[in-house]
C-alpha cells in the first residue's frame, strides 16, 4: 500500500500550474476589454463583444449575491438557534426522564451507566464561572 504524502501528485501540479495560467489569461482579457477603448480593441482583432456595461454589471453582482447569501444563512441560522435562558439549553429533563424508564441501569439501582451527553446552560455557567474567578481573587 502506497504512502500518502500532503505533497501533491505530479498530475494535480499539473493541472493547478494550467489552472492558474487559465485564470490570469482569463483575467487579463476581461481587464483589456473593460479598459481599452473599442479601436485599439479593433486593431488587435476583438470585433465582436459585449457592452462595457457588464463590465461593472457581472462583479457587482457576484459580490451582492454572495454578501446576500452569506447574511440569508448567518440570518437563518440565528433565527434557528435557542435563546439562552430557554430550558431546551439545559437537557436535564431528558435525564430525568432516562432514569425512570424501567429498562435504564440506573433505575434498576446499578451505577455503572455512562451518563447522558447533555449541553451547557450558558447563563448557570457564566455565573458559575465568574464565581470561581472572583473567588480566585480574593484568595
Amino acid at each position: 500500500m502506497p504512502q500518502h504524502s500532503p505533497a501533491p501528485s505530479p498530475e494535480r501540479a499539473l493541472q493547478g500550474f494550467v489552472l492558474y495560467l487559465a485564470s490570469f489569461l482569463v483575467l487579463s482579457l476581461y481587464l483589456s476589454w473593460a479598459i481599452l477603448p473599442d479601436h485599439i480593441l479593433n486593431e488587435i482583432g476583438f470585433t465582436y463583444y459585449p457592452q462595457r456595461y457588464w463590465a461593472i454589471t457581472i462583479p457587482v453582482f457576484i459580490t451582492f449575491s454572495l454578501t446576500l447569501f452569506f447574511t440569508i444563512n448567518f440570518i437563518l441560522n440565528l433565527i434557528n438557534s435557542f435563546e439562552l435562558q430557554e430550558v431546551i439549553q439545559d437537557y436535564e429533563y431528558l435525564n430525568n426522564l432516562e432514569t425512570n424508564s424501567e429498562n435504564d441501569s440506573l433505575a434498576k439501582g446499578e451505577d455503572f451507566s455512562i451518563p447522558a451527553i447533555r449541553e451547557l446552560n450558558i447563563p448557570r455557567h457564566s455565573q458559575l464561572t465568574s464565581e470561581v474567578v472572583y473567588s480566585l481573587q480574593l484568595d
